[in-house]
């Protein structure tokens, strides 16, 4: 049987087998996953505290929102190169982790 015939093989049997649908499949403990969920309980996220920094963002006009978020992710980048073992890559990061910090607090992030 050459591949063309297998290929053409494989697809007729896709096509007779129906459509097919995705299932949904939840994980219920250590190795054990069911069709149904495994709890029965409803959890409401309406009453759940929002922390204060969430708060905050979301009254900021969103191109302040955007730079905070973009000081949030080069804060740990800065760190890292803060801890490196040459001292000029250090003290460079070091300037920068005290831009990030001072924009930060003029943004009120």
């Amino acid at each position: 049987m050459n591949v063309r015939s297998q290929v053409a093989a494989v697809l007729l049997c896709a096509a007779a087998s129906g459509t097919s649908s995705a299932q949904a499949v939840y994980k219920c403990g250590a190795g054990s996953y069911s069709e149904m969920p495994c709890s029965r309980r409803v959890i409401s996220t309406a009453d759940a505290p929002v922390p204060a920094t969430r708060r905050h963002r979301a009254r900021m006009l969103q191109t302040d929102r955007d730079e905070c978020a973009r000081l949030d992710t080069r804060r740990p980048v800065e760190e890292a190169r803060a801890a490196s073992l040459h001292a000029d890559e250090a003290s460079e990061a070091r300037a920068s982790l005290n831009t990030i910090a001072k924009r930060a607090r003029q943004l009120k992030c």
